[in-house]
């Protein structure tokens, strides 16, 4: 096999000493009738893939560590030997000490970790919020395409303008800061109007996917107190009027746009600070019902900022947006563009992907495209097996673990296209690390280093940082984490724990990671059965504790399973109550 079997670590501990003498194995021995000499073996090969071997003299311990070259560095192997001393000379230390708790780093190690690999503090204007911000860009590209959808603009100034109609008119129904206002739209010029006039009359946003079944659409109303709804016509017919909230009222922003239009268009006033909601991303719950992230201005300011500043979002055409407003990957897309005084491109509901292949081999010089891997491997297969010429400077990848394998096309065909892997939980605005991708990687991607005003922990069990290799459970901290989970306070508590290492909160993410030398994370896996698959987060609790309320239903298990064209399914298996179960009552 390509491993040692059965076991690939060994550990050994033993005496020198033969019978009460002791006996130095270093050194010819005399003993009786028999000379004992030490005959060392050449040691290229070993049982194991690591094997520990300690010999306890009377004074000294003997280490002997060998360890299979194919799978592990000189420097790796070193760095553990310093671990093991720093362990024995803390049990010494400390004798009384349980020693799971103590460190295996070294004042100088935990340093860096805790401290030099998290010195992220940037200048960024966390006491501004996005409207503020965009209406600064306005003054300075008033007449500069702001948003696109088919044939239809609209300039910076003729968004601000219908944007401020929209917030006083908000205002007037209520609307202010802690108030939530959800969007029910489709991709549209109308969308971005919306963002901007409920956070310009101090609301927060809860963007709605149009395809969300009735059932969950009418509980994240319920759940949220969603103030007033937003939506247009058509869409609002689909929805059961008996089933909405009764105190939530409805706006349709095509046959309300004359009462809107009767508002002024001045830039608002409202008293909502960086502190405040700004949006409601509803995710999948373990107990089968959704729950709501609250994210802040803050830090949805600091990470706009960053984008801007990192990827330049000024140069190039613009940025398409082809996601759903339910999915926060499409905050990369839409929001920043806005505060670099470029264009946001809204694709059409239906074959985005498809669209934006044409889009691309017309030779668009796009800012910034942000994609999930399963995207990103189809668009590949729609674009020709050729050079791209001024396509595409920056293709950011999120929302699932990426592989080298998905990049080979970019590397080959689009050389000049900066690839970005992005990793981050709807908990910590969208996106906390990236790791600017160069050179040929054959496995998982490595998801890289925190973004400005952010900190990443890697911590075991007891809460202390895991050395370089170690596998621990990855935490966010700094600007961009959450205030929590809406009405869910003991789940908040759980997942939003005081600093150990400094000021504010660190998100418990849940997934696996480990540090590579320089501070380098890689992405593991994770400590529960969450999934993502195009990169929306399921709890596969969640589908397995609704399958157990069917009367017909006696046990059930979900998983993810990768299909032939390497695309994730959910798969439910069942054992039903009667033998003549029919699978259809399920549809």
């Amino acid at each position: 096999p390509s491993r040692s079997p059965i076991i690939q670590t060994r550990f050994s501990l033993q005496k020198a000493a033969v019978f009460s003498n002791e006996l130095d194995i270093t050194q010819r021995v005399e003993w009786g009738d028999f000379s004992l000499e030490p005959f060392e073996l050449a040691g290229e090969e070993g049982l194991v893939d690591l094997n520990m071997q300690i010999v306890e003299g009377q004074q000294t311990l003997k280490v002997n560590l060998k360890y299979n070259t194919d799978l592990f560095e000189a420097s790796t192997i070193t760095r553990m030997v310093e671990h093991f001393v720093q362990l024995l000379t803390q049990v010494v230390d400390q004798p009384n000490q349980g020693v799971s708790t103590l460190p295996l780093l070294s004042p100088p190690e935990r340093k860096t970790i805790l401290e030099d690999w998290n010195n992220t503090r940037t200048a960024a204007p966390l006491d501004q919020c996005f409207h503020q911000l965009f209406e600064e860009q306005v003054l300075q590209t008033p007449d500069q395409i702001a948003v696109t959808y088919e044939d239809q603009r609209l300039s910076y100034d003729a968004l601000n303008k219908r944007a401020n109609q929209l917030a006083h008119h908000l205002q007037k129904q209520g609307v202010g800061p802690e108030v939530v206002v959800g969007i029910f739209l489709e991709r549209s010029l109308d969308l971005a109007v919306a963002i901007l006039g409920i956070t310009k009359a101090g609301g927060a946003y809860l963007p709605l996917d149009p395809k969300t079944p009735l059932e969950r659409l009418n509980f994240i109303l319920s759940d949220s107190k969603t103030h007033l709804l937003l939506t247009e016509s058509k869409l609002a017919a689909s929805l059961k009027q008996e089933a909405l909230p009764k105190e939530m009222q409805l706006l349709s922003l095509d046959t309300d746009g004359s009462l809107i239009e009767q508002n002024e268009d001045d830039n608002p006033t409202s008293k909502v600070t960086p502190e405040n909601l700004v949006y409601i991303i509803y995710t999948s719950g373990s107990t089968g019902k959704p729950k709501g992230v609250e994210l802040l201005h803050k830090g949805l300011t600091n990470y706009l900022t960053w984008v801007v500043r990192t990827f330049d979002i000024s140069k190039g055409t613009g940025s398409p947006v082809i996601s759903s407003v339910g999915f926060d990957l499409t905050v990369t897309s839409l929001l920043p563009p806005l505060l670099a005084g470029n264009a946001v491109h809204f694709f059409k509901e239906g074959d985005e992907v498809e669209a934006l292949a044409e889009v691309l081999k017309a030779g668009n010089d796009l800012s910034l495209i942000k994609l999930t891997p399963t995207h990103l491997e189809m668009l590949s297969h729609l674009l020709p097996q050729t050079a791209l010429e001024s396509s595409v400077r920056t293709l950011v990848i999120g929302g699932e673990a990426l592989s080298g394998e998905q990049l080979t096309f970019w590397q080959q065909h689009a050389p000049k296209t900066r690839l970005i892997n992005h990793y981050g939980p709807t908990e910590a605005v969208v996106g906390c690390c990236f790791n600017p991708v160069t050179g040929v990687i054959r496995s998982s991607v490595p998801i890289g280093k925190p973004i400005d005003n952010v900190q990443l922990y890697i911590l075991d069990p007891y809460m202390e940082p895991a050395p370089i290799g170690v596998v621990g459970e990855l935490f966010i901290g700094g600007a961009g984490v959450a205030r929590g989970y809406l009405n869910h306070p003991e789940l908040t508590e759980e997942k939003f724990i005081n600093n150990p290492f400094g000021q504010g909160k660190l998100f418990r993410t849940g997934d696996l990671a480990f540090y590579r030398a320089g501070g380098i994370i890689q992405f593991y896996g994770r400590k529960d059965t969450q999934v993502k698959i195009r990169g929306y987060r399921i709890e596969l609790s969640e589908i397995q504790t609704l399958l157990a309320k069917h009367p017909e239903v006696k046990e059930c298990a979900v998983i993810a399973r990768e299909g032939e064209a390497k695309d994730k399914q959910l798969v439910a298996y069942l054992i039903p109550n009667d033998k003549s179960f029919n699978a259809d009552v399920l549809s």
